[in-house]
């Protein structure tokens, strides 16, 4: 008699064990199969390179786009990746991918000239003008923005199309605020922005001497609500608070004469890479004020540095490390030796 009464809750105990292992089990599965981070570059000697990771820390080789080297890559937040490259002929320069494995060609528009090649990509999504997809060549004779709706149909940017001789880097905030797209690279001014990614002016304020490697937005230190950016290239450091007006940094200059190479924000923290060797990584918590991260790592050309999922990944050539502070990295692991990563991205397909 006991057993009968008992039969009813022992049934839902177990059947309540078996839900709680059976979300348990797919939550570890979604976990362990998601791709949080890819990386695109090159192998020398016009061999592309293409890299994804699980979890930031090992490294898998993949079939790269069907450019021959990777210079950029970007991500909508949710669905869809970009990526630009270079080619030795043709033009096929603009990829998208939903699952960071297989990729397809872009549609309408590319970048056409004797070196085609695609410089930078990023995804803008606001709720005062369209959410638009803007990418940028990188070509010595030709200079051309692109923008996209969708990230698979390109169309050609016609109102400040040659301001830049080169673009380089692309980046993109809203913040609550009007939308604003920035873009350096290089051409007699190194910085323009845009408030739809359509129409481009020159930025106002100090026009930057140099060439401008990466451009980068971020929350404002004394007030995460408003936008801050910064803008780095050979040797000086820039920023703004708006993305139209801005200041040289007068109190840091990159020692040794070298070039910044790339530029990330996360967590409260600003970080750049670049090529003086030793002394690749400095790091800012307000942009603005620099220090030196000492990292423990060969006297490497550091090319990219990029921050995601709680983990800082830097690309060297050739190697790539990980950082969960910004300021001690470790040694990645997996197939990534010979792959000059010049773009990370992290993400979550």
């Amino acid at each position: 008699m006991l057993v009968v009464y008992l039969l009813p809750i022992i049934i839902l105990t177990v059947f309540i064990t078996l839900l709680v292992l059976y979300k348990t089990n797919t939550s570890t599965s979604n976990i362990i199969t998601s791709i949080k981070r890819v990386a695109v570059g090159d192998e020398g000697s016009s061999e592309p390179g293409y890299i994804i990771s699980y979890d930031g820390l090992n490294w898998i080789r993949k079939t790269s786009p069907g450019y021959d080297i990777g210079y950029g890559i970007g991500y909508n937040g949710s669905n869809l990746l970009v990526s630009v490259g270079g080619v030795l002929s043709g033009s096929n320069t603009l990829y998208s991918s939903t699952d960071a494995q297989t990729w397809s060609l872009g549609t309408d528009k590319s970048f056409n000239d004797n070196i085609n090649s695609g410089g930078a990509v990023v995804y803008g999504e606001n709720t005062v003008v369209a959410n638009r997809w803007v990418a940028g060549s990188k070509n010595d004779n030709n200079f051309n923005l692109l923008t996209s709706l969708d990230g698979l149909s390109w169309t050609s940017v016609t109102t400040g199309t040659n301001l830049l001789s080169e673009v380089l880097s692309i980046d993109y905030t809203a913040f609550g605020e009007e939308p604003v797209w920035v873009a350096g690279g290089v051409g007699d001014n190194s910085l323009i922005f845009s408030s739809d990614g359509v129409n481009w002016s020159v930025t106002t304020g100090a026009q930057p001497t140099i060439d401008i490697t990466a451009v980068k937005s971020g929350p404002s230190a004394g007030n995460p609500a408003s936008k801050f950016w910064v803008a780095v290239g050979e040797g000086n450091t820039y920023y703004s608070v708006d993305g139209e007006a801005w200041t040289l940094n007068p109190d840091f200059t990159y020692p040794g004469g070298g070039s910044i190479r790339s530029l990330d924000y996360g967590n409260g923290l600003w970080s750049f890479c670049g090529n003086v060797g030793i002394d690749p990584i400095y790091y800012s918590t307000d942009g603005i004020s620099w220090d030196n991260a000492l990292v423990d790592i060969p006297d490497v050309d550091a090319i990219t540095i990029s921050y995601g999922h709680s983990l800082w990944v830097l690309g060297t050539s050739p190697q790539l490390y990980h950082s969960t502070d910004g300021y001690t990295y470790t040694v990645a692991t997996g197939d990534v030796i010979g792959v000059n990563a010049n773009s990370i991205k992290a993400i979550n397909l």
